[in-house]
């Protein structure tokens, strides 16, 4: 599993690290940890990313605005025929 930390409180984002490396254990893939939208949106335009945890207020910018980006952004379908 993918995971993206997006929090600009270095203290609030080693926490959250933390927490999701000991509840995901093994099955946690890959975690990156980005202070700020632009890198967190270049984050997510690169890979799929199971779980998102996002500051809303990060330094006065609005978290909901990487929300909005990524859901404009194209949606890969995977079409399985029976043939």
């Amino acid at each position: 599993m993918r995971v993206l930390i997006v929090e600009d409180e270095a203290v609030i984002a080693r926490r959250l690290e933390r927490l999701v490396r000991e509840l995901l254990g093994d099955q946690l893939g890959r975690l990156d940890v980005c202070a700020d939208l632009d890198g967190a949106a270049d984050l997510l335009a690169g890979a799929a990313v199971e779980l998102v945890f996002l500051d809303l207020d990060l330094q006065g910018d609005d978290g909901f605005d990487l929300l909005r980006r990524a859901v404009a952004g194209a949606f890969h379908t995977i079409v399985v025929s029976a043939h």
